[in-house]
């Protein structure tokens, strides 16, 4: 049995077993929500965005910010007394549903065209809405969280500058001012003293196989002047009027900077420890950067907080690279959490450089995400991709006076006898060790990146080395050019891998028959 549901926008849609209808995710009764544009929001409705998240394709951005490779993500969604959720409300987002990309017009120039195609939604109106400035603004320069008002969708949202799109027209509004602003190609009606009606007489049909597309519209030689825009972070919806319900099918986003090529990086690849410096050919309020692995998919968990619709609706995510779920969280001020050794990110005011540490950072291409900011907009982007390398230290061996049991130093940890591996969920060694052997004569030496595993393949956690009796020497061959020097050790665990191979070292004191130049071996 299939079981058919028709909301009073006219849309229709089937399910088994039966959802809240027509693919709906969430309701909202909540006066608080406000109001927007004149559209009343105390009942909102949200179809399951996650399942239209890739409804829209944008034509005409000069530039692409490239999402990170993600995997399937958990979510946990909790809701308020006033707020109705579908059972389907902790199913996974499925990798490949999330857009791989969003849009960039690197300076308010061009054109924007765009298709949308969304099963079973014949009646809906596209809307483009500008985020508010003033509200990033005040979170960019006092981001704690009792500078905050309670953020709902009419919070981050601005009514200045809203385009609406129907079957013959497109009209830039500004609800403030009442200003409409009617483009060339055909006609809409706007009512700005009934937004529900407005949205109602401009549905048009998003459901065949071709979608909707600008293009293809009366209007499609005159596209949106990305101009009559301006700088900003704009919002592209798809929504429509459920009786009194407002409500969200589809959206996207994308981005207007004002200026492009003022980013860079200042190099290609940078070694372990050395910070990645972006600089910017101008001040701004704000620079930031963000250093991510760029070949790692992202797997983990996104909560939201549904008792709200708005800034306070995202409360955190963890972002396992490649199943590793030892994290950190790489920047303070944002609830998001990443696997240790993966990325790093980092932001300072009124300048022209930032940088990005790299200490704790494994070896690998990385993707490095920059942004200029000024009053709350982007006024630069930029990406690049770099490579981090690590180099392998000559060892140092344990002499009078140097730290050992533990003890740090700047690029590896020093231990005597048996050493401790910082090690992923995968064997990849997240920081260097030195293990000294109790006659102080012979090292092994372990770098950052190595994958080490037990006889098992699971991933190791210490090594030992032990002097033992030169009684356990062999016997030198014979006819052999060379003579043992008297020093036997044992490495355990028996059977552990190195992927590269590790690094023993004998230094050999010159009253042991020297002098003796310090020998190096690598084992697999």
């Amino acid at each position: 049995m299939v079981a058919y549901a028709v909301d009073r926008a006219g849309n229709v849609g089937n399910s088994t077993p039966v959802h809240i209808y027509n693919n709906n995710l969430v309701y909202f009764n909540d006066s608080s929500l406000g109001s927007f544009a004149g559209l009343d929001l105390t009942k909102t409705a949200l179809y399951d965005v996650f399942s239209t998240a890739r409804a829209f394709t944008l034509y005409g951005p000069d530039a692409w910010m490239t999402a990170p490779k993600i995997g399937e993500l958990n979510k946990t969604i909790t809701n308020g007394s006033n707020v109705i959720i579908d059972c389907r409300k902790n199913e996974p987002i499925r990798a490949g549903s999330l857009p791989s990309s969003i849009g960039i017009y690197t300076t308010p120039s061009g054109t924007l065209d765009f298709a949308v195609k969304v099963p079973n939604v014949t009646n809906a109106t596209l809307m483009i809405a500008r985020a508010n400035s003033t509200l990033i603004d005040q979170l960019i320069k006092n981001p704690s969280k009792d500078a905050l008002t309670p953020g709902m969708l009419k919070d981050l949202l601005d009514s200045k500058k809203i385009v609406l799109y129907g079957k013959e027209g497109y009209a830039i509004v500004n609800v403030d001012t009442r200003d409409v602003k009617v483009k060339n190609g055909g006609s809409i009606t706007v009512d700005l003293d009934d937004m529900s009606e407005t949205i109602r007489i401009n549905y048009v049909d998003l459901s065949t196989s071709t979608g909707f597309n600008t293009k293809n519209m009366p209007y499609g030689s005159t596209p949106l002047q990305i101009s009559d825009l301006g700088q900003g972070e704009y919002a592209l919806l798809a929504v429509c009027m459920d009786d009194d319900r407002f409500a969200i099918v589809a959206g996207t986003t994308f981005e207007v900077t004002n200026q492009a090529g003022l980013l860079s990086t200042s190099a290609g690849t940078y070694t372990i420890g050395q910070p990645v410096v972006v600089n910017s050919a101008q001040k701004g309020e704000v620079l930031s950067a963000v250093v991510l692995n760029s070949k790692a998919t992202y797997t983990g968990n996104v909560t939201l907080d549904f008792s709200t619709l708005g800034k306070e609706t995202f409360k955190s995510a963890y972002l396992l690279a490649d199943g590793n779920q030892t994290v950190v969280k790489p920047y303070g001020k944002a609830n998001v959490w990443l696997t240790k050794g993966y990325g790093n990110a980092s932001a300072k005011k009124n300048t022209a450089s930032v940088s990005v540490p790299t200490h704790d950072l494994l070896p690998g291409e990385y993707r490095v995400y920059m942004f200029l900011e000024d009053n709350g907009n982007v006024t630069s982007y930029n990406e690049a991709i770099i490579t981090l390398t690590t180099v392998t230290p000559t060892p140092t061996p344990y002499t009078p006076g140097r730290s050992s049991g533990g003890g740090s130093g700047s690029s590896y940890t020093s231990y005597t006898g048996t050493g401790t591996l910082k090690v992923g969920s995968s064997g990849t060694v997240l920081r260097s060790i030195m293990v000294n052997a109790e006659d102080k004569v012979g090292s092994l030496f372990v770098p950052i990146g190595t994958k080490a595993l037990d006889k098992d393949g699971n991933p190791l956690t210490g090594i030992t080395l032990t002097p033992i009796s030169s009684d356990k020497m062999p016997a030198v061959p014979s006819g052999a050019a060379f003579k043992f020097a008297g020093y036997v050790y044992e490495a355990s665990p028996e059977g552990a891998t190195f992927d590269p191979g590790i690094t023993l070292t004998f230094e050999i004191p010159e009253d042991a028959g020297g002098p003796w130049t310090p020998r190096t071996t690598t084992s697999q």
